[in-house]
């Protein structure tokens, strides 16, 4: 499942690794995880690069900041879910972005043990698929023993 984490950003200079942490707890579960402080990296550094009127050009407008919102807008629209945060109520943009969430009808996950665990999901059907395939293998392997004996 593809999951947009929201949370707090503004007024904070460890956002970054806290929503690392999340993603790799979500990774852990089998699941694909975006975040915004991607999103600020990012044009911050493409900002620098490219300096500030140009980017202003390239974005269509001279805020970063409403950049970055359109780009968690669209990530949210293109998730299968989002995980909150927490203190996500506490800054407007996270808000923002659960608002839209809402509007959308995507699946919202507040605690990270409601969010499914896939991955023990598919580790559960790789072993049911490789049992299934060795008994197979193995039904084959005494049909040809059958029918070698039944042509002697």
């Amino acid at each position: 499942m593809k999951i947009f984490i929201n949370g707090p950003m503004q007024g904070r200079n460890d956002y970054g690794a806290e929503f690392d942490e999340v993603t790799m707890l979500l990774e852990k579960r089998g699941h694909v995880a975006m975040h915004p402080a991607l999103f600020d990296s990012a044009l911050q550094r493409i900002k620098e690069f490219i300096g500030f009127p140009e980017f202003a050009e390239w974005t269509g407008n001279a805020d970063i900041k409403e950049t970055e919102r359109s780009f968690r807008m669209l990530m949210i629209q293109q998730a299968d879910a989002i995980f909150c945060m927490g203190g996500w109520q506490h800054d407007a943009d996270a808000a923002l972005a659960y608002g839209f969430a809402v509007g959308i009808h995507k699946k919202i996950y507040i605690e990270i043990e409601d969010v499914p665990d896939i991955a023990c999901a598919n580790l559960k059907y790789k072993q049911v698929y490789d049992t299934r395939e060795k008994v197979t293998k193995q039904a084959c392997e005494w049909w040809e023993g059958q029918r070698g004996e039944a042509s002697r």
